[in-house]
């Protein structure tokens, strides 16, 4: 899949590859910031995605702790992609 495609594809759909249980929502209040349980979307915004598309190529091994829609855009375009997360539930997310 070519980059214009991963990228369409991520603004098209817009997934939901996090969540926040009721210890996640706490967590963040306490940083500031007000944010519902359930399924969400921490993402990076477009343009990274963008800076990180035009950088990437087929002969590159990429690593990167979290996962989300970066790490669907490294697995789409670099040669291996390695996703360092601790929540299973992300990681089928982004496998399906």
């Amino acid at each position: 899949m070519d980059k214009t495609t991963v990228l369409a594809r991520l603004a098209q759909d817009k997934p939901l590859f996090h969540h926040l249980d009721e210890d996640g929502v706490r967590r963040v209040a306490a940083a500031g910031i007000t944010a519902a349980g359930g399924d969400c979307s921490w993402a990076v915004g477009r343009g990274v995605l963008q800076w990180i598309a035009d950088h990437l190529s087929r002969e590159m091994v990429t690593f990167e702790t979290g996962a989300g829609d970066t790490t669907v855009l490294f697995a789409a375009l670099a040669k291996h992609h390695y996703c360092c997360t601790l929540q299973q539930r992300k990681a089928d997310k982004i496998r399906a």
